[in-house]
């Protein structure tokens, strides 16, 4: 083949060098850049395989510390890589180091055949990029590289290329410091927020349980006395008037004693707890209060070895309130299910959103049903004291609120979501322990 003038191969030099500038500076996405340049590259000089690994940047926060390994950040075609990262001693890292510069290499060099598949006869080079990177280069042709005007010009254009590199490596970092800076105020204000709500409901619970236990001596003294009145009544009007007033007392009383309860903060006695008796129990008191259209399902499995410790008639209360709140979301037919079993709650898992913040086992306690269910704006206010879905006079919108003080109190969490298929679920976790 004749080869070109001077004049004319100069000419050709710098319109490739113009236009791999241009591929190189038209992305902040690293990927995009290394694709439009490697392609233009590869396309122009007739090469069939181009592979970039850049030094982990996040090696710095790795117990152990040392040179850090060298992950593939882009190669092309893909299908001939063989390594996804080279050791900071592979014997290509480790060349070009000691030659401080670009070098063409043989086909059959090991440590190429260990990086990517070259082809046989072909030949193949390797430039620096930049201080924490490399870029390998294969031609199906040998020789390619051989002639050190064509290894410079390359290694020229290189240069224009890695500095593209880390300004796409650079605006990475920015971007990741960003989001892990939005990441964090999120973080925090979510914190103050469920702060600033837990002091809030601490608050509602003191006024509410003093309010309540005030109320609770007067109402005694008119219970009492109405009671007394209604014994001994010998009118017809005046008994059902006495009778008017008993009950009000009574409903009264009852609201009452959900204030106090909502107000506890302590536990007022501690035993080892069968969640799975607990849970068969609570489910035959469902069976025989709900209306026989409304199926009761029951799965226990939680077992032998396993008890929580708590008080059993609050948490009885608790798992009662859950399945009267099932039982009223369904209009007609339907199903209630409840299931308990023993889940093992890791540290990976206590990060999450709504998990427990100890590992360890746990029961597992759910309560779902086929009723209408709940939108997202019922299920962020669900279990604030005296919220409630139920209209005015069906409900005093403190069961939910009283069920996740009970179960906070036990160490647990309490959940919800929506139930496949329709309706609503609710999953209580407590800490369990071994027990007879």
């Amino acid at each position: 083949m004749n080869e070109l003038p001077s004049s004319t191969r100069t000419l050709a030099d710098i319109a490739l060098l113009y236009e791999l500038s241009l591929a190189a500076g038209t992305s902040l996405d690293l990927r995009t850049n290394c694709r439009r340049f490697l392609t233009t590259l590869m396309a122009r000089k007739n090469l069939s395989f181009a592979g970039v690994w850049l030094a982990r940047e996040d090696w710095g926060e790795t117990p152990g510390g040392g040179d850090p390994p060298y992950r593939l950040a882009f190669g092309l075609p893909e299908i001939r890589v063989r390594a996804q990262e080279l050791p900071p001693s592979h014997g290509l890292l480790l060349r070009l180091e000691r030659a401080g510069r670009a070098f063409a290499s043989e086909p059959d060099a090991e440590e190429l055949l260990s990086l990517f598949e070259l082809d046989p006869s072909g030949s193949a080079a390797v430039f620096p990029l930049g201080p924490r990177g490399i870029l390998a280069l294969g031609s199906p042709r040998p020789g390619t590289f051989s002639a050190q005007r064509e290894l410079r010009q390359l290694e020229g254009v290189v240069e224009k290329f890695a500095v593209s590199v880390e300004g796409c490596e650079a605006h990475a970092r920015v971007v990741r410091a960003m989001q892990e800076r939005h990441d964090a105020e999120e973080a925090r204000a979510r914190i103050q927020e469920e702060l600033h709500h837990a002091q809030k409901l601490e608050a509602v619970g003191r006024l509410a349980g003093g309010i309540a236990h005030d109320f609770n001596n007067v109402l005694t003294g008119i219970l009492g006395c109405a009671e007394l009145l209604q014994a001994g009544a010998t009118d017809e009007t005046q008994a059902k008037l006495l009778d008017v007033v008993v009950n009000a007392a009574h409903n009264a009383a009852e609201l009452t004693g959900q204030l106090l309860t909502f107000g506890r903060r302590a536990l007022t006695q501690r035993h080892a707890v069968d969640l799975d008796r607990l849970v068969t129990d609570v489910a035959a008191l469902l069976r025989r209060t709900v209306d026989p259209r409304i199926e009761i399902q029951l799965q226990v499995g939680i077992g032998d070895g396993l008890v929580v410790m708590g008080d059993p008639s609050q948490l009885q209360s608790a798992l009662l309130n859950l399945g009267v709140n099932a039982r009223d979301a369904i209009e007609g037919n339907g199903t209630i299910r409840i299931t308990s079993e023993r889940v093992e709650i890791t540290e990976a898992a206590t990060e999450r959103g709504g998990a427990p913040s100890t590992p360890g086992i746990y029961g597992r306690v759910r309560v779902a049903d086929s009723g209408q269910g709940m939108d997202d704006a019922v299920r962020a206010r669900i279990f604030e004291p005296f919220f409630s879905t139920k209209g005015e006079g069906k409900g005093t919108g403190l069961g939910l609120s009283i069920v996740r003080n009970i179960v906070q109190q036990h160490g647990g969490t309490i959940a919800v979501r929506e139930n496949e298929g329709g309706g609503t679920v609710f999953e209580i976790r407590l800490p369990g322990r071994a027990g007879g």
